[in-house]
C-alpha cells in the first residue's frame, strides 16, 4: 500500500473497523437461507422449521423467523425475505408455484 501508516487519516479517511464475527455469521445466514427454498415449499410451518433448524445449526442465536402471509389456492409457495439489520428471516408467500427463492431474491 503506498504511503505511510498515517496517510489515510491525513487525507481524512476513517479506518475501517475489522469485521466482527457476527458480520460473518450474518453473511452466512444470508447466503444459506435462500438455498432452502430452491423448490416450492407449500407449507409455511415447514418453511419456518427448515429456517429455524438452519439458524440453530449455524449458531445464529440472534436471528428469528417470522411468517407473513398464508398459503392458499393463489399463493402457493413460501419464499424467504432476509432483514439482516434486524436479524429476521421473513417467510413470505407468492402467487406462482413456479417462483423459488432464486427467482425472486434478485428482484427484491
Amino acid at each position: 500500500m503506498p504511503g505511510t501508516a498515517s496517510t489515510c487519516s491525513d487525507l481524512g479517511f476513517a479506518m475501517r473497523d475489522a469485521p466482527r464475527p457476527s458480520d460473518q455469521l450474518d453473511a452466512l445466514v444470508s447466503s444459506k437461507v435462500p438455498a432452502l427454498f430452491d423448490e416450492c415449499i407449500d407449507d409455511v410451518e415447514t418453511a419456518r422449521a427448515r429456517v429455524a433448524a438452519l439458524l440453530e445449526e449455524l449458531g445464529a442465536d440472534e436471528w428469528t423467523v417470522r411468517i407473513q402471509g398464508e398459503i392458499d389456492s393463489v399463493r402457493r409457495c413460501a419464499v424467504p425475505g432476509i432483514d439482516g439489520a434486524e436479524h429476521v428471516v421473513i417467510i413470505l408467500v407468492r402467487k406462482s408455484a413456479l417462483l423459488t427463492a432464486n427467482s425472486v431474491m434478485g428482484s427484491w
